[in-house]
């Protein structure tokens, strides 16, 4: 309704809408109490408006004026209602969108976070691929000039070769020169005792080897085919003498906040709380994944555990965000206050015999035979073994609670040669 439909419905005594409204002879209407109090007061039965004295005591109510009060206050009073639980379910919403503000709010940050994050780990990759690169480097300049040397002998050594063979040529030239020249002489002279000596000096002359031009170059070339034969690959060969290969290369985006890495991602040791993102493939504080998956064939790989006094070691499955041990299957092999334990995907402890000196463990998965294998490699002693029909994908799992650090160990590497029939 209106605002002067509002003044309308007002008593004039009491400013408010009409309460059991009553209508004077004059016209005009007034809440009864309002009206008897003003009678009371004034002692008269006059109009509070126009002063016209009522003749009756009871005024006659006025039903018309009292239903349409009613229904303007029942309708103000639903209005009013509604606005309120508008205005509860906007400061709801207002609630929501601010949640939600605040939600998006930290997501910035946290992908500010994360920016920040990639941008070092691309500095840090970066350096360490420009290292690794300059080690290559090194090492096949360091080849080459090795390479480049042994031809330089060879071709020094072959060369001298030549040269003390041309001076025996040499010297074996003059020498047939001056046994001829003297022969001819000889002959021309006809004396009888110096042809004697002459055909003893040519006879003697005859009998010496002489040398062959063709082997003599023959052995003076250079033997190409040592320098350049496969070379690429035997360089190769050799390179990975200088270089190492790790069965299980370690993910720093899994690393838990309390654990460091080494730059070759191979080995981890307990640290202060490192600002990393928190994302969905972190796992909790001391723990790592390796970056690849197994999910058939025969892996092994060796550890060395050392003096840490606490290090765990096994397989895992991603459970998803949050790597929650509890909601992952794990088979984990696990060194701590209470010894050497092995924890099943139940979370079932079983307390294993204690292990002396024990430095390494080799951890060895056969996916398709469903079997499970933790040895010491020091003394070929089996630690535990687990079989498990495995169906989901595999990643190894690394534990440390230590300053002493847990590394994995460098693989052998040998290559076979298959040749042609």
């Amino acid at each position: 309704m209106s605002r002067r439909c509002e003044e309308d419905l007002t008593c004039p005594t009491c400013m408010g809408i009409f309460k059991d409204p009553v209508l004077l002879s004059c016209g005009h209407s007034f809440c009864k109490s309002c009206l008897h109090r003003w009678w009371t007061v004034k002692r008269t039965r006059e109009c509070p408006v126009c002063r016209t004295q009522s003749q009756s005591r009871n005024p006659p109510p006025n039903l018309a004026l009292k239903n349409l009060c009613e229904s303007f206050v029942l309708e103000r009073d639903q209005k009013a209602s509604e606005a309120e639980e508008g205005l509860q379910e906007l400061k709801d919403k207002l609630k929501t969108l601010k949640d939600r503000l605040k939600v998006l709010k930290e997501a910035r940050q946290e992908y500010d976070r994360v920016t920040e994050h990639i941008k070092n780990q691309v500095r840090s990759t970066e350096k360490q691929i420009k290292t690794q690169f300059k080690k290559l480097h090194r090492f096949l300049e360091e080849e080459e000039e090795s390479r480049i040397r042994a031809l330089r002998d060879e071709e020094e050594r072959k060369t001298q070769g030549v040269k003390d063979k041309m001076e025996a040529l040499s010297r074996e030239v003059a020498a047939l020169s001056e046994t001829v020249r003297a022969v001819e002489d000889e002959l021309g002279d006809g004396d009888a005792s110096l042809l004697l000596q002459s055909k003893a000096a040519v006879d003697r002359m005859q009998r010496r080897p002489l040398l062959d031009p063709l082997q003599l170059r023959s052995a003076a070339l250079i033997d190409q085919a040592s320098h350049l034969g496969n070379l690429a690959f035997n360089v190769w060969v050799k390179m990975k003498d200088a270089v190492s290969y790790s069965p299980v290369v370690l993910d720093p985006n899994s690393a838990g906040s309390l654990l460091s890495m080494s730059e070759d991602l191979t080995r981890i040791t307990e640290a202060d709380l490192q600002l990393v993102p928190d994302t969905a493939d972190r796992l909790t504080f001391f723990s790592v994944l390796g970056s690849e998956g197994l999910d058939s064939g025969s892996h092994s790989w060796d550890v060395q555990v050392g003096d840490s006094r606490c290090w765990g070691l096994g397989l895992m499955t991603k459970s998803g965000p949050g790597q929650d041990l509890r909601e992952s299957e794990s088979w984990r092999l696990v060194n701590g206050l209470f010894g050497l334990t092995a924890f099943s995907p139940s979370y079932e402890a079983t307390k294993l015999p204690e292990m002396q000196n024990l430095q390494r463990v080799r951890v060895h998965l056969d996916w398709d035979a469903g079997r499970l294998t933790f040895t010491d490699p020091d003394t070929d002693t089996q630690i535990h073994a687990i079989a498990h029909t495995f169906t989901d994908k595999l990643f190894p799992y690394f534990y440390n609670w230590d300053e002493r650090s847990v590394r994995i160990l460098p693989g052998s590497v040998s290559v076979h040669v298959r040749g042609h029939v």
